[in-house]
């Protein structure tokens, strides 16, 4: 038990991590890169997070808990991020008359990448729980390296999703760094967790994985969304979003990763 335990968190673990190696790029580069770029990349997150909630989450749910569940847990997990949005947007000076523009932009793109991270915890509090769960089952341990292998992958352009809205906030590249590495290693914390009570969490998965979804799907029709169509890019956006939908699908179903 011990062994599964050790091997099932560090899977995890490495999964985690991915969310930083996928946040390295943006957080290397030494000049601010131009919008197309900026909104390519958050447009490639994007349709990853679509189709990471439509067949990582929504899916497993619908399997496991049926239709109502999976829209309870779709509906609360929108709800969380709207109710974290409007929290922020509480104790915000955004509204101030005073502020002037630059300012205003700031803290919008701040409050843009703490919505964001909140998210993404949302998302891999549930993925850790699969794979501690997938680990403790009987014969568990090629489906957990295959499923950690599948989210540490999915995981690198939603590293990217924390970055680039924290980093045009103008926030210092280690704070960026730790606030990417807290989203990350949720997940590690959650499989240990999974590990450790998997007769509990087996319950919970499915309709954690839905709250999830709907967390993610809220967070990119509300802020990635509108932010990557405001610099008049939407040719590149639609590529980006496309490439990431496919990139999903070819991590998911291809059967390159197990």
């Amino acid at each position: 038990m011990v062994s599964v335990i050790l091997h099932g968190t560090l899977a995890s673990f490495l999964a985690g991590i991915a969310t930083i190696v996928g946040a390295i790029p943006i957080l290397v580069f030494k000049k601010r890169p131009k919008h197309a770029v900026i909104d390519f990349l958050l447009a490639l997150a994007s349709g990853v997070m679509l189709a990471a909630s439509a067949f990582s989450l929504i899916l497993p749910a619908l399997e496991e808990k049926g239709v109502w569940w999976t829209i309870f847990g779709l509906t609360l997990g929108g709800l969380l991020i709207f109710l974290t949005d409007k929290l922020l947007e509480k104790f915000s000076p955004t509204s101030h008359h005073y502020l002037e523009l630059g300012e205003k932009m700031k803290y919008e793109r701040t409050h843009r990448g703490i919505l964001v991270v909140s998210a993404l915890i949302l998302h891999n509090i549930p993925e850790g729980l699969a794979v501690g769960v997938s680990f403790s089952l009987t014969g568990g341990t090629d489906i957990g390296i295959a499923l950690a292998i599948a989210i540490g992958l999915q995981n690198m352009p939603e590293g990217l999703a924390v970055a680039i809205p924290l980093l045009e906030s103008n926030m210092k590249k280690k704070k960026v760094l730790l606030l990417v590495t807290i989203s990350g290693l949720i997940e590690p914390l959650s499989a240990f967790l999974g590990l450790l009570m998997v007769e509990q969490f087996r319950v919970v998965v499915p309709i954690a994985l839905a709250i999830a979804a709907g967390a993610m799907i809220y967070l990119v029709t509300i802020e990635l969304l509108p932010e990557t169509h405001s610099h008049g890019n939407k040719y590149i956006v639609s590529l980006g979003m496309f490439l990431g939908f496919i990139l999903l699908l070819i991590l998911q179903y291809s059967g390159f990763f197990g």
